[in-house]
């Protein structure tokens, strides 16, 4: 409870602090995976999820800008047939954009995202877990991606999010005699589909 009164409190300060030009909503959902090692396997386990926030715009010319965001987001995996049915992870994260418009309607954006962990629920057909001590509170992906504008301030985005950060704790933390080679890499990957407003342009 605390924590998501501090991410409300986070977005309230957001929305008062950049209520000028620029300042924007956007939300929408996703497909959430992650990869484990070098199988890949989970990446079959997607979940359909969601995501939202508000970002700032900050235009170098026609052409270039830069975009802040901080968004709501629900990583995780989906399995239905094991013992887990589902994991959740909401992160607050910080994506931070160079936007280049190729047409007046259509764009690419390219940059890094940093994220922190506000809960973890793993949901088992025998019941629900909380948070796992192995897993890492923060997060860092590189986001690459596309919009296009519908009307003046309405326009669509799709995006890929492709976690560079092993957000689990090596394996000897919790096994000392485990050799920490064996530590297989485990990262989030979303794929965002969202729609975003502008307040002022």
């Amino acid at each position: 409870m605390k924590k998501t009164a501090l991410s409300l409190t986070l977005l309230l300060f957001t929305i008062t602090a950049f209520s000028q030009t620029g300042f924007g909503i956007k939300a929408g959902g996703m497909i959430a995976t992650k990869t484990v090692g070098d199988l890949d396997r989970n990446l079959e386990l997607k979940k359909a999820s969601y995501l939202g926030g508000v970002f700032y715009s900050i235009p170098f010319n026609k052409r270039l800008g830069l975009q802040l965001e901080l968004l709501y987001a629900n990583k995780g995996i989906s399995e239905r047939e094991q013992f887990l049915i589902r994991e959740d992870l909401h992160y607050l994260n910080l994506p931070i954009m160079l936007q280049y418009a190729i047409t007046k309607r259509f764009g690419v954006e390219l940059g890094p995202e940093v994220g922190y962990l506000l809960e973890q629920k793993q949901i088992f057909n025998f019941g629900t877990q909380p948070r796992s001590p192995a897993q890492k509170s923060f997060d860092m992906a590189i986001n690459l991606g596309v919009n296009y504008a519908l009307v003046e301030k309405v326009f669509l985005s799709l995006r890929y999010n492709f976690g560079i950060y092993d957000t689990i704790k090596p394996f000897n933390e919790f096994s000392p005699d485990r050799p920490p080679q064996e530590d297989p890499f485990t990262g989030n990957r979303t794929l965002q589909f969202s729609v975003g407003y502008h307040f002022s342009q």
